[in-house]
């Protein structure tokens, strides 16, 4: 993806010229999905996995997405995801120092490998924000490389200094994990923010296109999200608020739908426009 025409912006590019915040997710629509109100608004995005080796054409399909994309500000780590939220009991959910505990030793040994190589890749570029958004510390709907990508940028805000705002995503399988950090004081008040309910729609319609969306077609955006950040100011005063936004489903990790789904639910809704247009005309003729 070296080539002239993409409009991935190099490291080089987006680094150490001013900037002030920056967006860190796991997956490719992931920045779409929970951060669609402040995306225009810092100053890099930072996508951590591109690759899946379940799904080996899952990279090359980001990156034809991330090349459409209408903003300019993302680059990524390029590295491959594990696997590992497959392993996760969600009912009974235990953290590790790299994210939660994985019930397979392979795949625990692939999620350790990973968040190593966030930390390595991140740190350097992190370096001089002041501010990062992020996933929250229960994934949003619940998933192990969510919560890995949040804690390795909280070690990296504990070195650098940075602020981090995380996501107000919750859904009924990750609130297992979600109680303890809700029930909790020593937040300061939530940021809130209008979605970006356009450029969501258009972009969601770039990952359908190329077989990378990975939540359900017709999912939709609140009107607002927050973002909560921990008090380390101790003459900040703690909010009495922690704002939520419900996912309310119980999303199940799925590969994207296969090329043979998608065309046939195309060809269903071209059926039906069709017969629109053939009773439209019928009508216009009596």
């Amino acid at each position: 993806m070296g080539n002239s025409k993409s409009k991935l912006k190099s490291n080089s590019e987006l680094q150490n010229q001013g900037a002030q915040s920056a967006l860190i997710v796991a997956h490719a629509d992931d920045e779409i999905l929970f951060f669609s109100s402040i995306i225009k608004k810092v100053d890099v995005v930072i996508v951590c996995f591109m690759g899946n080796p379940r799904v080996p054409q899952r990279r090359i399909a980001r990156m034809r997405v991330l090349n459409e994309y209408p903003l300019e500000n993302i680059l990524t780590l390029d590295i491959d995801t594990s696997g590992a939220t497959h392993f996760v009991n969600w009912d009974e959910p235990v953290e590790s120092h790299t994210g939660l505990e994985i019930q397979n030793s392979t795949a625990r040994e692939a999620y350790r490998k990973t968040y190593e190589d966030i930390l390595d890749k991140l740190r350097d570029k992190l370096s001089g924000y002041k501010t990062v958004y992020t996933h929250n510390p229960w994934g949003e709907y619940g998933h192990a490389d969510h919560v890995q990508v949040h804690r390795a940028v909280e070690l990296l805000a504990g070195e650098l200094g940075f602020r981090v705002l995380f996501s107000n995503y919750v859904s009924p399988r990750s609130i297992h994990l979600a109680l303890p950090y809700i029930s909790k004081t020593g937040y300061l008040e939530p940021v809130s923010n209008s979605t970006d309910l356009n450029l969501a729609h258009q972009v969601r319609e770039l990952y359908i296109k190329e077989n990378c969306w990975t939540v359900p077609d017709n999912f939709s955006w609140p009107r607002f999200e927050s973002f909560n950040s921990r008090n380390r100011d101790n003459g900040a005063e703690n909010s009495l608020l922690f704002a939520l936004n419900f996912i309310p489903w119980r999303y199940q990790a799925t590969e994207s739908k296969s090329s043979l789904q998608r065309l046939l639910k195309n060809l269903t809704r071209i059926k039906v426009k069709a017969l629109g247009a053939l009773k439209s005309n019928s009508t216009g003729t009596l």
